[in-house]
């Protein structure tokens, strides 16, 4: 259970950090092309 539940943590903290990254390197990526 306690596994599972920092898994299911660590998933989802590495999914907002994606989001974050997404959100300042595609404004760059858009006036690039």
């Amino acid at each position: 259970m306690k596994k599972e539940l920092i898994a299911g943590g660590d998933l989802l903290s590495v999914f907002g950090a994606s989001i974050c990254v997404l959100q300042k390197v595609l404004p760059f990526l858009a006036s690039g092309f």
